[in-house]
């Protein structure tokens, strides 16, 4: 169960956009990022930035809010999927009432 592990989102500022858990190139070419972890009872838990042309502080707000809402959104759907498929689960017979994990891969 990893339900109690945080949710990490890393937003680079580049050529004026926000570019949400970028890609190694895109990172090397962004001024400046921000990566935030959001535990799932919606608190931040983790926040680091920087970047090679320092701390854009202009920045930080808007990026702090969407890495927030990304998070945030992503936390939601992977609640809702796990508590679907706990009861699809059920519903096939898994847990076994010995508590094994017969029928699992059925």
């Amino acid at each position: 169960d990893a339900s109690t592990l945080p949710l990490f989102v890393t937003v680079a500022s580049l050529a004026g956009h926000l570019v949400a858990d970028c890609t190694a190139a895109e990172r090397r070419a962004s001024g400046f990022a921000l990566s935030l972890g959001l535990s799932a009872g919606g608190e931040v838990c983790a926040v680091r930035a920087g970047g090679v042309f320092g701390l854009n502080l202009l920045s930080v707000a808007d990026m702090l809010q969407t890495a927030r809402l990304l998070c945030g959104g992503l936390l939601d759907a992977a609640a809702r999927h796990t508590g679907m498929a706990a009861k699809d689960a059920q519903v096939r017979g898994f847990p076994q009432e010995d508590g094994g994990a017969i029928g699992l891969l059925a």
